[in-house]
């Protein structure tokens, strides 16, 4: 063998005791570790490993763990799924400003206030000597009545698929403007009366598709989300908007009002969602946290809580108070596109790709209360009956020996110690075609609706418990008893 062979193989031997990564990932990742430029100008992976090899030989760095600071390639590559564990799952925090401080005290006060109230009128309840079996025989004649449930009317509305409908709210003096909101994936929105006896009038247009609407606490206004990330706020009888353009860097699929009405939020396929203030149409905060897209939300009715939930499967509860997390609720095998409170402030129901609807206890959060079989499709909505009127109609009460008559309900009474109908049933949409009307004591279903010849994309309950639902046939229907 000549000297020059003997010099060039003497010059290899540290680079051959290296022990350096292989993958370029890897190599990036070990010339970072020692301080070293990741990259250079026009080099490409070969020239990079050389580098890092030409590196960690100058520095007598042998191919020990010890020496050089790196093990095996199956010890590297492990290190670096770990530490892409821990990236994900690692939680932070975002410095908040004074007004966002001030913004989270209005909440908690506004709070406390309502929670308050409701425990004290569910504590006045509780007390009351009220007949277990009158109690029975009452939510008996609420399904009883539900079971009466038939369709009373369908009006055909826009080009394309109707993909979301919400009643107007009762407002504070108790008057009720009995109105109908639809959204549609031709970008329109339109007002109508909630017995279709009359169009009322179409408000505007998205550029794409409508995916979120509601309605503000005194019905003035409507908001809005659409497919092209804006978020409109309607003035119903100016027919005039103020419009948030780019609210979300991709579709928005929920807008809601805060039950103070002073807030809004807004959930987006972009993974997050945000608070806005609902006067300067300002962004409060946006709140990552999502692994994949953000598709519903809900308020609880005190104002404290925020849930939202999406394609990952996963439901998050919020506590705008703190901007923590405070529970994750995990148990549906697909995504989750719908969510809503009961209004006892106890019971989230969660509606997924699934097929089901979850019943989730805010005191014990960590697994469902109950999972109901809802339909044989992807369930599109789930709406509680939320106001504190009652169905008309349901009779006087006895007890078990058919003596002591009594009403029970509270119909358009403004005592929340009287037996309320609000929570006492929830509706579901799916799109095998179907809207299930469900027990909210046993979870059991009391009526199958049936009128739509496609998927049925959003419905809602009236103050009255008139039924509203809409979808692919770009219909809207009515059901009453």
């Amino acid at each position: 063998m000549d000297v020059d062979a003997l010099t060039v193989i003497n010059e290899r031997k540290p680079a051959n005791l290296v022990n350096a990564p292989t993958t370029d990932d890897q190599v990036r990742k070990a010339l970072r570790g020692i301080g070293e430029p990741v990259t250079y100008f026009g080099e490409d992976k070969a020239d990079r490993r050389a580098r890092l090899v030409d590196l960690l030989s100058n520095r007598n760095l042998k191919g020990t763990e010890e020496g050089n600071g790196f093990g095996s390639e199956d010890e590297f590559e492990d290190s670096d799924v770990d530490d892409e564990m821990d990236d994900d799952n690692e939680e932070f925090y975002t410095p908040g400003s004074d007004e966002l401080l001030t913004i989270r005290k209005e909440i908690l006060s506004y709070s406390l206030d309502k929670s308050r109230n409701r425990l004290a009128a569910q504590k006045k309840h509780a007390s009351k000597s009220t007949d277990f079996i009158k109690i029975l025989k009452y939510r008996r004649s609420i399904n009883s009545k539900l079971e009466g449930l038939e369709l009373y009317g369908s009006q055909s509305l826009a080009t394309r698929a109707l993909s979301k409908i919400r009643y107007s709210r009762i407002v504070d003096n108790g008057k009720m403007d009995n109105f109908l909101a639809v959204g549609s994936w031709d970008g329109s929105i339109h007002i109508l009366d909630s017995d279709l006896s009359e169009k009322h009038k179409s408000i505007g247009k998205h550029t794409e598709k409508v995916s979120a609407i509601d309605w503000s606490r005194d019905n003035s206004n409507v908001l809005s989300g659409g497919g092209e990330g804006s978020i409109n706020v309607w003035n119903v009888k100016s027919e005039s908007n103020e419009t948030i353009s780019n609210a979300h860097p991709a579709r928005i699929t929920e807008t809601l009002y805060h039950p103070s009405g002073a807030y809004f939020a807004s959930t987006s396929f972009d993974q997050t969602w945000k608070l806005w203030d609902a006067t300067t149409l300002k962004t409060i905060y946006q709140q990552e946290g999502h692994s994949k897209e953000v598709y519903c939300g809900s308020f609880h009715p005190d104002g404290g809580i925020f849930s939202s939930a999406g394609l990952d499967a996963i439901g998050y509860i919020w506590d705008l108070r703190s901007g923590r997390s405070i529970s994750i609720l995990q148990g549906h095998i697909q995504g989750i596109y719908s969510m809503d409170w009961a209004p006892n402030g106890i019971h989230l129901a969660t509606a997924s790709g699934d097929c089901s609807v979850k019943i989730w206890d805010l005191r014990n959060p960590t697994s469902e209360l109950f999972s109901i079989p809802a339909h044989s499709k992807l369930v599109s909505e789930v709406r509680f009956l939320t106001s504190n009127s009652v169905l008309k109609g349901v009779p006087e009460v006895t007890d078990e020996f058919g003596t002591n008559p009594e009403r029970l309900s509270n119909e358009f009474v403004d005592d929340n110690a009287g037996i309320s109908d609000a929570g006492s049933f929830l509706v579901t949409s799916s799109y095998d075609g179907l809207v299930n009307v469900w027990s909210a004591d046993n979870w059991v279903k009391v009526k199958t609706l049936q009128g739509h010849n496609d998927k049925v994309m959003s419905c809602d309950i009236s103050p009255t418990g008139t039924i509203a639902s809409c979808g692919w046939d770009r219909t809207v229907k009515i059901w009453q008893y």
